[in-house]
């Protein structure tokens, strides 16, 4: 390990994964998204909902490949702009579906932001000192990289459940008054 903010090298990876699963789902179903710019008071179509997948694909890909400084500052804005949409969105049209994983979407609320703020500052580290090669970050690993690879896929797969079913299931129970 060449750095001591290394031990972001699992955060920053998931952040670049969920970034991906993002943009494929805008691909695949770019109507939520459309529909939650369009809440939100911007002007959007399928088709530049698609484009924004694109974008975030790109990005993420070229930070899974190469996590240098200009990847990372990408990964940065990328989720700085998802955290500025989530803040307005919670301020000015507070119910509305984020449109993150198409269908599967939840209303923006503080998980959102705070996962966002908490991406784009684990990006940041990583531009203020930038990983080696993906290859030589698991080269260092322990039992060839399989626990890092894991914990990695689990940590996107938390993300991504606490974007969409964990943020629903919190609003409903709130919304019931917390009973069982």
């Amino acid at each position: 390990m060449s750095s001591d903010l290394e031990m972001l090298a699992a955060p920053f990876y998931a952040a670049a994964v969920v970034l991906a699963v993002s943009g494929a789902t805008k691909l695949r179903d770019p109507v939520p998204a459309a529909q939650a710019l369009r809440t939100a008071g911007l002007r959007a179509t399928t088709t530049s909902s698609r484009a924004i997948g694109v974008a975030e694909i790109g990005v993420a890909v070229s930070a899974l490949v190469a996590p240098v400084r200009v990847t990372a500052i990408a990964l940065a804005l990328a989720y700085g702009a998802l955290a500025a949409f989530a803040a307005f969105v919670m301020v000015r049209r507070p119910g509305t579906d984020c449109g993150c994983f198409g269908t599967s979407s939840a209303p923006v609320g503080p998980a959102h932001l705070t996962i966002d703020v908490a991406a784009a500052l684990v990006a940041l580290g990583i531009a203020i000192a930038p990983l080696r090669s993906t290859i030589d970050v698991l080269a260092d690993q322990p039992f060839a990289a399989a626990p890092f690879v894991v914990l990695t896929g689990v940590l996107s797969w938390l993300v991504v459940v606490t974007m969409t079913d964990l943020t629903t299931v919190l609003r409903a129970t709130s919304s019931s008054g917390g009973a069982g």
